[in-house]
């Protein structure tokens, strides 16, 4: 089964850790967070990616 990727920015907001505790219980979506500023997003989210322009 394929996985539809989902990149969620910025991660580290409460809006994004609302969408990751919606969709983190999909069996078909792989959630990704990235951010430009280091807050809560590296805690929330398995695939972080920080430094983001």
């Amino acid at each position: 089964m394929h996985k539809t990727k989902v990149l969620i920015f910025p991660a580290g907001e409460i809006n994004s850790i609302e969408i990751h505790d919606s969709l983190s219980t999909c069996v078909n979506i792989e959630l990704y967070g990235a951010s430009s500023v280091d807050r809560h997003g590296g805690y929330v989210f398995r695939n972080y990616i920080s430094g983001v322009p």
